[in-house]
């Protein structure tokens, strides 16, 4: 895939859906896979979590294993 200038994209992504994947609440509907031996959906560090960053919401992702 050739890389795309910003002009490009949005003449490419004009009449085009949008669609989101963060709901802006919770990270419903997204699965998290962390390295063995934790393995799928399993987040006992709370690795992923959805933050308050002014008024809106956002995804934190710290890094801790």
């Amino acid at each position: 895939m050739a890389a795309r200038g910003k002009g490009d994209f949005t003449s490419w992504a004009a009449g085009r859906d949008w669609t989101s994947l963060f709901n802006g609440k919770n990270l419903k509907g997204w699965d998290s896979y962390l390295k063995m031996p934790i393995g799928l959906n399993q987040d006992p560090h709370h690795v992923f979590t959805v933050v308050k960053d002014g008024d809106e919401n956002v995804i934190r992702i710290s890094g801790r294993m």
